[in-house]
């Protein structure tokens, strides 16, 4: 094997241990999770397998706050239909179905928190998304006391990702230097 040859085998195996790695710490590195409180609203991010509808409703019953601002204009008026399927009423619900991107959904969610005086939200997406998206919902909303609580497919994810969300979770990984070099937005 000539020496080229050997550099590029090499690289392609660093490369792919870079991304098991990635993938293996995924969890402590793309996850915030913050204690639970009593909030003014709920905001529910779109995206995800239903797992993000399910969180939020479950906060709902459970009282953690009296309404759901749903985000997300891919999936806005199934997760409404989902969430009116699992028992949230109808008028606690708000619908924002303009936006595309995690910056659209903080932008388009802001008048709607400001027109209720919205001091503490609980925002609810998915593990892996969870630290960017408390990031940009902070810098968009600096005023509002942020409670980012992510939702998972099973209980076991909170240990270890499966490899199956390792596109989420290595797109996850872009967004978030896309998002600090285009935006100044940098996930503590």
């Amino acid at each position: 094997m000539n020496a080229a040859r050997a550099a590029a085998v090499g690289s392609v195996l660093l490369f792919c241990l870079l991304i098991v790695v990635c993938v293996l710490y995924a969890h402590t590195t793309l996850t915030v999770e913050d204690p639970i409180e009593k909030a003014d609203v709920i905001v529910l991010l779109g995206g995800g397998e239903g797992d993000r509808v399910f969180r939020a409703a479950e906060l709902f019953h459970d009282g953690r706050a009296p309404v759901i601002v749903v985000a997300g204009g891919g999936d806005c008026r199934s997760n409404t239909t989902r969430l009116r399927m699992t028992g949230v009423p109808a008028a606690a619900l708000i619908a924002e179905c303009s936006s595309h991107t995690t910056g659209e959904n903080a932008k388009f969610v802001a008048p709607i928190l400001k027109g209720r005086s919205v001091q503490k939200a609980i925002l609810v997406t998915s593990w892996y998304h969870s630290r960017r998206a408390g990031a940009v919902f902070r810098h968009e909303m600096s005023g509002v006391r942020w409670i980012v609580v992510p939702a998972y497919h099973t209980t076991e994810i909170a240990e270890r990702p499966s490899f199956g969300d390792a596109g989420l979770v290595l797109m996850e990984y872009a967004k978030i230097a896309w998002y600090a070099v285009r935006y100044g937005i940098f996930p503590a």
